[in-house]
């Protein structure tokens, strides 16, 4: 990889940290005891797709551009998930929320590789 991609690729790597410490401080208690209980499993709980991602693009073939599109997609409906669950989810029930992550970042790679799926397929027949 390209410095410059990996740059790109730890930011967006990053996101989900500063996604979790947002919400943490929202409800008053983002300090550093509360943090190191919680944070590594929270992170890699909203970051699971952005790891996968990176995973399959280090052991397979996939051109960079796919890789950080999908990234800044899966950050995309990681804010606007969180959004949801701060503006529209009582407050006791937004642990079980989260449940709905899960199928909904699916559903985003897949709308991603289906996009260029057909795309490769419609250049190819052109």
């Amino acid at each position: 990889m390209a410095q410059r991609t990996v740059i790109w690729v730890i930011l967006l790597l990053f996101v989900p940290a500063v996604v979790y410490c947002i919400s943490v401080d929202r409800h008053g208690d983002l300090t550093i005891e509360y943090l190191s209980r919680w944070f590594i499993a929270n992170y890699f709980y909203m970051a699971a797709p952005h790891w996968l991602m990176l995973w399959a693009s280090i052991l397979g073939p996939m051109p960079r551009s796919v890789m950080k599109v999908t990234l800044v997609v899966l950050n995309v409906i990681l804010v606007l998930f969180q959004c949801w669950v701060w503006f529209f989810v009582p407050s006791r029930e937004s642990g079980l929320a989260w449940v709905f992550y899960i199928p909904v970042w699916i559903l985003g790679l897949c709308a991603v590789y289906a996009y260029y799926y057909f795309a490769g397929k419609q250049r190819a027949s052109s």
